[in-house]
C-alpha cells in the first residue's frame, strides 16, 4: 500500500554522507505527497499499481543509501545522482498517469500536490553538479602520493565518517558489498579498503592528539598552585588574605593575629596590643 510505504520514508533517519542531499530531498518530496495517499481510490491504492511500485523504489534506494558504503557512494557519485533522477523519474510518471485533479479533495490540497508533482518532475532530470573537489580529494587520496591530513579531514566531513564507530560501520558496509555483489563490484573495493584505512589512521591520530591535549589541560587544571610559605600565616597556615606586620617583623593574617591580641595568648607569654601592629 502507498500510505505503508510513505509511512516507511518517513520513519527513515537523518541521511548521512555525500548522499543526504538528495535523500533528504527525495523523502520531503514522498512526505508533501502523503496527504494525497489517504485520497487514491481503491485502485490506485493497491499494492500493484504505478504509484506504489515507484514509492517503493524510492524506499529502498534510501534504505540502500543509509546502510550502504559512504566511500563507495562518493566514489560512485554520478551513478547514484543517476538512480535518484530515475527513482523521481518513476514517481513523477506514476503521477502523470493519476487523475489526481479529480479526487475529492481540499483546494490547498490538490495545489501542494501539483506544485510536489512538479517537483518530481524537475528532480527526473539531474541538475546537481558534480562534487569536483570531493572527485579531486578521492583521486589524491587513492594516488601514491603523500597525504595530507588536512585533505584527509575533508574527505572524512563529507563522508561524514568521524569516529571510529563510523569506521566501524563503514568496514561492515564495505564488508556486506562484497557479500551482496559476489565479488567486488567494479573491482574497486581494494581501493575503498585502503581509503578506508587512511581515514582509520587519520581518526586515530587525531583522537589521540585531543586525548593528549585534553589530559594536559585537566593536568594542568586540577595542579594544586605551589604557594611559597612566607605566604602563608604563621598562626594558621592559611594563605593570608589580609596580611599585617607585627612590632617583631612577622607577618600574620588579620584576623587570626587580632584573636591572639584579643585573648593575649602568645606563644612568647608576653602581652601585646593593637598598637603593636
Amino acid at each position: 500500500m502507498p500510505n505503508r510505504v510513505a509511512d516507511e520514508i518517513a520513519a527513515l533517519p537523518e541521511p548521512r554522507g555525500p548522499l543526504r542531499r538528495p535523500c533528504a530531498d527525495l523523502s520531503r518530496r514522498v512526505r508533501l505527497l502523503s496527504p494525497l495517499l489517504d485520497h487514491l481510490p481503491a485502485s490506485s491504492a493497491s499494492s500493484s499499481s504505478p504509484l506504489a511500485d515507484a514509492l517503493e523504489a524510492a524506499r529502498d534506494l534510501l534504505r540502500k543509501t543509509r546502510d550502504g558504503s559512504k566511500i563507495d557512494q562518493a566514489m560512485r557519485f554520478d551513478a547514484f545522482l543517476d538512480e535518484f533522477a530515475s527513482v523521481n523519474s518513476q514517481i513523477h510518471l506514476a503521477l502523470d498517469a493519476l487523475p489526481y485533479s479529480t479526487f475529492d479533495m481540499p483546494q490547498e490540497l490538490q495545489e501542494q500536490v501539483v506544485l510536489v508533482h512538479s517537483q518530481f518532475k524537475r528532480a527526473s532530470t539531474r541538475t546537481d553538479p558534480p562534487d569536483s573537489q570531493l572527485s579531486k580529494d578521492l583521486a589524491w587520496a587513492l594516488s601514491d602520493k603523500p597525504t595530507d591530513p588536512a585533505l584527509l579531514n575533508r574527505i572524512s566531513d563529507k563522508l561524514q565518517l568521524h569516529t571510529m564507530a563510523d569506521m566501524k560501520n563503514e568496514s561492515i558496509a564495505l564488508h556486506n558489498m562484497v557479500i551482496s555483489t559476489a565479488g567486488e563490484p567494479d573491482g574497486c573495493v581494494e581501493h575503498m579498503s585502503s581509503l578506508l584505512k587512511k581515514l582509520k589512521d587519520c581518526v586515530v591520530t587525531d583522537d589521540t592528539a585531543n586525548d593528549a591535549l585534553a589530559s594536559r589541560s585537566a593536568s594542568i587544571k586540577h595542579r594544586s598552585p605551589i604557594i611559597p610559605d612566607e605566604f602563608r600565616c604563621p598562626i594558621s597556615l592559611e594563605l593570608m588574605q589580609d596580611p599585617v606586620i607585627v612590632s617583631s617583623g612577622q607577618v600574620h593574617f588579620y584576623i587570626h593575629i587580632s584573636v591572639l591580641i584579643n585573648n593575649t595568648i602568645l606563644t612568647d607569654h608576653s602581652s601585646l596590643c593593637f598598637s603593636d601592629l
